[in-house]
């Protein structure tokens, strides 16, 4: 609350509020929830209540509001009479397996999924595609001898989270969980821009089991808090309308601008983007289990210098970085994209 820590005392008017909330707690009893009994055939062994604290910034669990209780009990009343229509599949249970099977087996197309949309992609095309991006005039690839997973394995992982644990910045349980067990190198694969012409590729490194996805994962952990500090942050479409309104009348000859740059994610200098998130590293505030921004930003250098990865050969990342499957993009791209 207020960027207030646990053990900080309130300042006066949140005492008064407080005070006024637990003054109402006598009308708690009046509220009425609904519960929901299943039958279970095997025994109960264990039966626990489950409290769960509403984490919006509007904090409906100690703010009350007239109009927004209306609005949201004019909701639940409306979603109660709700009676969605049954949807009727097109496909019989032996027609859906029967395409499933046989597309499985075809060699000549590829099948991605992309949010809400299942892209069929013809092999040939997939493959042109990956090779023109692969063999681009800017090198954002480097093509490899042979496969550097093992290599940056042990020579670099294995000797890094080593050291940070003899320092004592992370402790064992957190090495052994960096350190992957079975490391793979990343895989490469296009989605086609389907609203542009010709269908261009979006660059797309899976890196499940890559010996830096935990690394990744660590990294973001530390950065996440940080992006929302940033002033190009924008959580949503209700976030975005909240900053126009803030911003009150426009003059009458303003221009709302917008911009798209063109391979956004393979433009990225490395070094440029490391200095981006040193400088948002920096602003936080330090304690004794603050992990050091340089120690940070050692780790995301070996990310973005040791993405290596297959397709039909084996490649390296020498500029820029990639997008990564959603959900598992990085909040660490957004502060090397958006600082």
């Amino acid at each position: 609350m207020r960027g207030h820590e646990w053990d900080e005392e309130f300042a006066h008017d949140l005492k008064l509020t407080t005070h006024q909330w637990a003054r109402q707690l006598p009308e708690a009893p009046q509220v009425k929830i609904p519960h929901s009994y299943q039958h279970h055939e095997e025994a109960v062994e264990d039966v626990s209540l489950q409290t769960f604290v509403d984490a919006s910034g509007l904090a409906y669990a100690i703010y009350r509001d007239s109009a927004l209780y209306t609005f949201l009990n004019a909701v639940e009343h409306d979603l109660l009479k709700l009676k969605p229509a049954p949807v009727r599949d097109n496909l019989t249970e032996r027609e859906r397996q029967t395409c499933k099977m046989r597309l499985s087996r075809r060699n000549d197309i590829v099948i991605k999924s992309a949010l809400a949309l299942l892209l069929w992609i013809e092999t040939g095309t997939s493959t042109n595609e990956c090779l023109r991006q692969l063999n681009d005039t800017k090198k954002s690839y480097k093509l490899l001898d042979n496969d550097i997973t093992t290599d940056t394995q042990k020579r670099r992982i294995l000797k890094h989270t080593e050291r940070m644990n003899r320092d004592k910045i992370i402790n064992e349980e957190t090495k052994r969980y960096l350190i992957q067990t079975d490391p793979k190198p990343g895989r490469f694969y296009i989605l086609p821009k389907v609203h542009k012409q010709g269908n261009p590729g979006r660059p797309i490194v899976s890196s499940n089991s890559h010996p830096t996805e935990r690394i990744l994962q660590f990294v973001d952990h530390h950065l996440k808090p940080l992006v929302q500090t940033t002033q190009s942050f924008i959580k949503d479409t209700t976030h975005f309308l909240n900053k126009l309104e803030q911003l009150g009348q426009l003059p009458a000859n303003s221009l709302l601008v917008t911009l798209d740059v063109s391979s956004l994610y393979t433009n990225i200098p490395h070094n440029e983007g490391i200095t981006a998130c040193r400088h948002f590293l920096d602003t936080r505030d330090r304690n004794s289990s603050t992990v050091g921004t340089e120690t940070l930003c050692d780790l995301i250098r070996m990310i973005l210098t040791m993405n290596s990865f297959t397709f039909n050969d084996k490649h390296l990342q020498i500029h820029g970085t990639e997008r990564q499957p959603v959900p598992r993009q990085s909040c660490a791209i957004d502060l090397l994209v958006f600082p």
